[in-house]
């Protein structure tokens, strides 16, 4: 009699081995594909998100928006290089290859993002007249003055005719540009190159 429990115990146990031996993989395998999916679904919203800036003229609106766009793109990478490492899933060459060729791209964009930045930190020069450039201001103690008296010019005219100010047009108009090239073009074929690069990831790595 106690031969046969330890009998049916020991069947129990081997049973139960052998049903989590069978279903462990399988749980894994459908939350790997899982995570995989969400991925992919994340990277599929964020490069529709690349077209829209196709049509987006502001510089300033348009490099916000890319460096979110491309830091978003980054993190989902990021997430499947650690989803591969916790799985202990090789990255293929092929993939291994594209994610090299996004992060080299994004850093291109990175710094042509950053010579516009830097380009627009100017103060445009003036060619009309404030209040302050109409009076004349001299010293009203002697010694060490602390005040100003203002004096009228000679001749006193309310309207002082100037030619029109465009600088401002004219930065907008340049804005795009450093160092004489028009960086617009250039920024949207990068971003052209990101798309096809993650895409191509999408379909055939996730």
């Amino acid at each position: 009699m106690r031969k046969m429990r330890k009998i049916k115990s020991l069947s129990f146990i081997l049973f139960f081995v052998l049903f989590w031996t069978g279903c462990g993989p399988s749980a894994d395998s459908e939350e790997f594909q899982q995570e995989l999916a969400d991925i992919n679904a994340k990277m599929k919203e964020t490069l529709q998100q690349i077209e829209q800036l196709q049509n987006e003229e502001d510089v300033s609106v348009f490099s916000d928006k890319a460096r979110v766009v491309l830091g978003s793109l980054n993190n989902q990478i990021e997430q499947y290089h650690l989803l591969m490492d916790k799985t202990n899933e090789k990255i293929d060459k092929e993939a291994r290859d594209r994610i090299i060729s996004f992060k080299q791209k994004k850093v291109e964009i990175d710094f042509k993002l950053s010579l516009l930045n830097n380009g627009a930190n100017y103060i445009p020069e003036r060619d009309t007249l404030s209040h302050a450039d109409t009076v004349l201001t001299s010293r009203t103690a002697s010694g060490s003055a602390v005040t100003h008296k203002i004096e009228p010019l000679e001749v006193d005219e309310t309207e002082v005719p100037m030619s029109r100010d465009t600088t401002l047009a004219l930065a907008k108009f340049n804005e795009w540009e450093y160092a004489g090239v028009n960086l617009r073009n250039e920024l949207m074929d990068d971003l052209q190159e990101i798309h096809e690069l993650i895409e191509a990831f999408r379909e055939r790595n996730l």
